[in-house]
């Protein structure tokens, strides 16, 4: 078992908690360094949550890799395709309209 993939999908999983309850914002890339009129354009709730479904995707990404049902190769490919679809549909969904 690989223990660097284990430890990390844990603490991705511990980080995601908060997120999905709409909390620490402030660690989202970007919308922390948004001025208070920028912030206004988005749905702080709906970011939070998307961000968090991100999270959890790559800590099962993550932990597949850490019992190696897929290989670190496969694991980081798909962690990158995750991540780049994520910020695809975070900037549509997130928006608030």
């Amino acid at each position: 078992m690989n223990f660097v993939f284990l430890l990390c999908s844990i603490f991705l999983l511990i980080l995601s908690i908060p997120l999905l309850f709409g909390k620490m914002s402030n660690i989202i890339a970007g919308y922390n360094t948004m001025n208070d009129k920028q912030k206004e354009q988005y749905d702080e709730l709906k970011l939070c949550r998307i961000i968090a479904m991100i999270i959890i995707g790559l800590a099962i990404i993550l932990l597949l890799g850490a019992l190696y049902i897929i290989s670190s190769t496969n694991t980081i490919l798909v962690g990158i395709s995750e991540i780049m679809i994520g910020v695809i549909v975070g900037n549509f969904f997130a928006k608030e309209k």
